[in-house]
């Protein structure tokens, strides 16, 4: 089992998932030297959650950060700022923002004074957008604000025909340009060249028409005048170009585009692409099978730094240079933004399932990678049983997730008795110690402690450095039962062994009728003996548990052991015969306790 399953028991090639309340963090925007990095965060330094996000400036080094706004956090969220840029010289933030009273019906935009903390409503919109079909999904409808070079400007859009907006500082002059459909590039990308040419990517710039086109790079002055095409990038509609931003200086402009830079074919990748802003020298800095996305180009337009595959890249505009300026191993990093000069890039990281948790700063060359912003917290309702959704239950396996809660490590326990500090953090479980099993940046995979009491519980994390952020709460159940399985998405493959073997019971060695097989999960509460938390379970006498209803496909199944798998800790092995009838394939398996049952993603082969 445990070289079957080691991403479920160490954490080793599991990407870790934020489970819980996700914790909203925006993407970092930077002044010209890269050294001043305003971003939003709904955590605040010593790893308080709220339901707002409130703007933080932060210097590169880390050594300062400061909280820019303070909005209402006694409500539901979505709330607070949804965008946000920040002007060449750093002395004001644009930023988009949702308040009370205004959720889904309309949005703002702000300009704040960073020297003064003056913050001005330079625009409200009422207008309203289609929001996605689905259950508890919200975006806002005012998006990517930006201010212009000289902040006398602020350009933001909304989410529905003839998007794009342009406002005074002071919130006069309010005028909608005249663009009939089109998207600006993310907040902390300059769209606003210091000549006063915007750059964005459209469909139909100037009207609805049937003609099948691409999706292309187009700029024009701040004034909308001077509508110029930038690139013509084919009639293939399948084919379409974003995040265009453009250097400073007004010369050259960086986007990403799914065109093959070879066959001139759409592909299901992105790559980074260079134009200059009078339509000539169109290059392809990137190709290959992995998406580059999100570029951010410098001041004069000759450094080009994306993400890709989790990490940071920076490339010359000519195509040469490239080079990682990150290494993240159990992270992923992406949003990048480069310094006018071209000396720092920063950057947000999160898990590799998605997600952002800090916010990090490194100098171009790739040396001192360093993070400006890293609180340590765990997510609201984020202890849960290990698999799944399942809740935490005494004596089982569970994982709490997170904000930074390691190094950018793996940290595994490698003996018996599980200790209680790995890689510099406790996990302590209503003031008691948990047992932990491996700890990532993002995850602590632990061992709840048997004489847990059921009902509400409160987990706290520990530092050796002596921090402390404040408790999440979780409910802990007696009985929770939950088999290990492979990860969603897959197969759903179920860890089952045929009896007395190490083989799996998968597509190509099936069980058949009236064989015994061994299940593996958790969550299936008291046993006897008892085994304290940390110490493998014995093997005579094995550690017996409640026993529950087994069911392979739609037939129970006769169980013949339930409890603790000798040798380890905090993993239950259910034995059961598999019962006839069965149609050959695959068959879901399930644990039954009354109307408490483990997930379905877990399947068996019969034959």
């Amino acid at each position: 089992l445990l070289l079957l399953w080691p991403a479920v028991l160490a954490g080793q090639g599991a990407l870790p998932t934020i489970i819980g309340l996700p914790i909203p963090m925006l993407p970092p925007a930077v002044d010209a030297t890269g050294f001043r990095i305003v971003f939003g965060s709904a955590v605040a330094p010593d790893g308080t959650t709220f339901a707002a996000t409130d703007l933080y400036l932060a210097t590169a080094d880390g050594a300062a950060v400061r909280r820019l706004t303070r909005f209402a956090s006694d409500i539901q969220p979505p709330t607070g700022a949804t965008s946000v840029s920040l002007a060449a010289d750093g002395s004001h933030a644009a930023f988009a923002a949702l308040t009370p009273g205004r959720i889904g019906a309309s949005g703002e935009v702000h300009l704040l004074d960073l020297a003064t903390g003056a913050d001005r409503t330079v625009a409200v919109d009422a207008g309203g957008c289609i929001q996605p079909l689905c259950a508890n999904c919200f975006f806002p409808c005012v998006d990517t604000p930006h201010v212009s070079p000289d902040g006398s400007k602020v350009l933001y859009s909304v989410r529905r025909q003839q998007p794009f907006y342009i406002v005074n500082a002071d919130g006069a002059g309010l005028t909608h340009l005249p663009v009939f459909n089109g998207e600006l590039a993310a907040g902390p990308q300059r769209v606003i060249s210091r000549n006063g040419l915007i750059v964005f990517t459209s469909s139909a710039p100037s009207g609805p028409t049937f003609a099948a086109t691409a999706t292309d790079v187009y700029s024009m002055k701040v004034d909308g005048t001077s509508l110029q095409q930038v690139t013509k990038l084919g009639s293939d509609p399948s084919v379409f170009a974003s995040a265009a931003t453009i250097s400073a200086d007004g010369g050259a402009v960086a986007f990403q585009c799914n065109r093959d830079p070879s066959s001139g074919q759409p592909t299901q990748t992105s790559q980074i692409w260079v134009v200059r802003s009078d339509g000539s020298g169109l290059r392809a800095l990137t190709s290959g099978s992995d998406s580059s996305t999100n570029p951010s180009i410098s001041a004069d337009g000759s450094l080009v730094a994306f993400a890709r595959s989790g990490q940071i890249y920076v490339v010359h505009s000519d195509g040469t240079g490239l080079q990682a300026v990150t290494n993240f191993k159990m992270s992923a990093a992406q949003d990048p933004v480069i310094s006018d000069d071209g000396s720092t890039v920063a950057c947000s990281i999160g898990p590799q399932s998605g997600g952002r948790g800090a916010i990090y700063a490194v100098r171009g060359d790739g040396t001192n990678l360093r993070p400006a912003y890293a609180p340590r917290a765990l997510n609201p309702r984020g202890v849960t049983g290990l698999i799944g959704f399942s809740a935490p239950s005494p004596g089982s396996l569970i994982a709490a997730y997170g904000l930074n809660l390691g190094a950018d490590t793996l940290a595994a326990a490698s003996r018996f008795p599980l200790p209680g500090s790995l890689g510099g953090v406790s996990l302590l479980a209503n003031g008691s110690i948990v047992p932990l099993v491996s700890v990532t940046p993002w995850q602590i995979n632990a061992q709840l402690p048997p004489e847990t009491p059921s009902g509400p519980a409160a987990f706290q994390l520990r530092f050796d450095d002596g921090a402390q952020p404040v408790p999440s709460a979780a409910d802990v159940q007696a009985i929770s039962p939950a088999i290990f399985s492979s990860l969603p998405g897959t197969t759903c493959q179920a860890a089952v062994l045929h009896g007395g073997t190490a083989v799996l019971v998968d597509q190509d060695h099936p069980a058949g009728a009236g064989e015994t097989v061994e299940i593996y999960g958790t969550g299936l509460g008291p046993t006897n003996p008892f085994v304290p938390a940390g110490m493998p379970a014995p093997a005579s006498p094995p550690a017996r548990s409640f026993t529950p209803d087994v069911l392979i496909g739609s037939r129970r199944a006769d169980v013949t052991f339930a409890g603790l798998t000798p040798g380890l800790a905090g993993v239950y092995q259910v034995n059961a015969v598999v019962p006839s009838g069965l149609r050959s394939g695959a068959q879901t398996v399930i644990w039954r306790n009354g109307d408490i049952s483990s997930d379905g993603c877990a399947t068996l082969w019969v034959k």
